[in-house]
């Protein structure tokens, strides 16, 4: 068993930590229903009681359950045991990052309300949240989606 911790995109806002008999198995598992590329940031031995470590430690980021708003402490000495995977250096994000209590509040909204139509629907949530868009915009996306996942 092995503790990992996955970012949703290169610059994603949010980063998975989960555990997993097999990581890399797990990751081709969950980016077949992610269109967003996943990014194994690190991979520690252990189990259950050093993720749920993991999820105390970084409590101030939690968005969701195993879903966490990515922090640079998260590439730094954690107090577990590091296998297979070297650190990731932290590139710039092509965006300004999530700065305010009131954006951050967002951003956690918008992940919450997209967990019901899935990891599309959340990415799309998560985009919009980052702009402009009006809930009444991002209602009618979401249909889109849910169409497109009806149809033929």
């Amino acid at each position: 068993m092995a503790v990992y911790i996955l970012r949703l995109g290169e610059h994603g806002p949010v980063v998975k930590i989960g555990t997993a008999k097999n990581v890399a198995k797990r990751v081709a598992a969950l980016q077949t229903s992610n269109h967003e590329r996943l990014i194994l940031l690190r991979q520690f031995e252990g189990g259950r009681p050093e993720e749920h470590r993991l999820h105390k430690l970084f409590a101030d980021h939690r968005v969701s359950r195993e879903f966490f708003t990515f922090s640079k402490a998260m590439l730094g000495d954690v107090g577990l045991v590091e296998i297979g995977v070297a650190p990731v250096e932290e590139t710039p994000p092509p965006a300004a990052p999530i700065e305010t209590e009131d954006e951050s509040a967002r951003v956690k909204r918008a992940f919450e309300d997209g967990i019901a139509f899935g990891m599309k629907a959340a990415t799309l949530m998560f985009r919009a949240a980052l702009s402009d868009m009006t809930r009444e915009e991002i209602a009618e996306a979401i249909k889109g989606l849910k169409r497109d996942r009806l149809s033929p």
